[in-house]
């Protein structure tokens, strides 16, 4: 029974076309450490496990099957890694690597073998349980406690870039030790739910924990591991922050987000869709909805050309960022000092002259006034914004 269901659903998406498209060697590369350990196929790789460790018993090949000798003996495909590595169902998996549902197709009336073009759809995003957000809610409640007595944990996000207040704002906390809690705890069933030790990064919308994720130390492996439960598919970081503004910087990762919405304060907001094959939900585009202009962060590799073409395809008022620095992401560019102020500044905001104007003279009359008033750019980071604008005001060839 499970079979015919399983081949149902794969109707539902282009299977074959997904797996030639996603190179699982690169996306297995970003879990694990890997290293080459023969020609055949392609290549094969091996490396620790990323979810049960060890040296070499995770294996990878370019021919596109993936097996781990102590937790997944039997070879599985790209759409069963993400199945794995995330605890996700098949439907979510193929639309977490970017398939796109398939229009059904007429029993009657067409030649054999031919199939309706791909619909891009949104899907409903899910919320985890309320016994799930409950315990959520407690474990970052005590991990934020954590994270401002750790003097080396707050190092490292203040290293990051990171000021105190967006620190506060974002929730963050820190995990100093390996934790097993109890399923359910969580309203789950099971194995427990594994908190590993890293700094932990809470999304709420609404009043809705949609994931926790843990961003773990160096070497360790997934860099990011969301804990079991959440529910990222479809969900955007810092949604909430959206309220009233006219533009949206939408970026990979949560930590970029927060330091461009550092950079740029009241001018623009900034949300994370987590990864590049993380498409916003049917509510989330709603929400986006309402910001009038979206401009495109993602990081410039692969993955992230395809996931704001993908982006792109669910809504016409979506452009991309020129990015011109050799770092990958925002906050690789802001720890090597690019003035990340100045590049947002000269794309984003309205295209018309006169309404661009208007919108130059506000935030310099209004929201960032005064940060030019005798301070440094070190004391106040609002002032390279300030001069963002100024300078941006200058260029387009207005007086005053």
């Amino acid at each position: 029974m499970y079979g015919i269901f399983r081949d149902w659903r794969a109707h539902m998406y282009d299977t074959e076309a997904l797996k030639e498209t996603v190179n699982l060697v690169d996306l297995a590369s970003r879990q694990a450490a890997l290293r080459k350990v023969a020609d055949t196929d392609g290549g094969e790789y091996a490396g620790p496990c990323p979810r049960c460790g060890g040296k070499d018993r995770f294996h990878v090949s370019a021919a596109g099957w993936w097996f781990c000798r102590q937790c997944h003996e039997k070879r599985g495909d790209v759409i069963e890694f993400v199945r794995w590595r995330d605890d996700v169902g098949f439907s979510e998996a193929c639309e977490l690597l970017g398939a796109e549902k398939t229009a059904p197709t007429a029993s009657r009336g067409k030649a054999a073998g031919s199939k309706a073009p791909p619909v891009t759809l949104a899907r409903p995003s899910k919320a985890p349980s309320a016994a799930w957000q409950d315990r959520g809610r407690q474990f970052l409640a005590w991990a934020v406690g954590q994270l401002w007595s750790d003097v080396e944990a707050l190092a490292y996000l203040r290293g990051r870039g990171l000021a105190d207040e967006t620190i506060h704002a974002a929730g963050l906390g820190y995990n100093p030790r390996t934790l097993y809690d109890a399923p359910g705890r969580w309203g789950l069933e099971g194995k427990p739910v594994y908190l590993p030790v890293g700094w932990v990064i809470p999304c709420e919308v609404g009043g809705v924990l949609r994931y926790i994720k843990v961003r773990q130390p160096q070497g360790a492996s997934p860099k990011y591991l969301a804990i079991r439960g959440s529910h990222k598919a479809g969900a955007v970081y810092a949604l909430d922050w959206c309220r009233g503004f006219g533009d949206v910087i939408l970026c990979e990762g949560e930590f970029n987000a927060l330091i461009l919405r550092q950079v740029l304060g009241p001018v623009c907001a900034v949300v994370s869709v987590g990864d590049a094959g993380n498409r916003p939900g049917e509510a989330e585009l709603d929400a986006l909805g309402r910001v009038g202009r979206w401009w495109l962060a993602y990081d410039p590799d692969k993955a992230g050309i395809q996931g704001r073409e993908r982006l792109g395809g669910l809504s016409a008022r979506a452009r991309v960022l020129a990015w011109p620095f050799p770092e990958k992401d925002a906050n690789d560019a802001y720890l090597a000092g690019r003035n990340l102020a100045e590049w947002a500044i000269g794309q984003v905001g309205p295209g018309d002259p006169e309404a661009r104007r208007a919108w130059l003279r506000y935030h310099l009359d209004g929201p960032v006034d005064g940060a030019s008033e005798g301070l440094t750019d070190e004391a106040a980071p609002m002032l390279r914004l300030w001069l963002a604008l100024y300078a941006e005001y200058g260029r387009m060839g207005y007086d005053g």
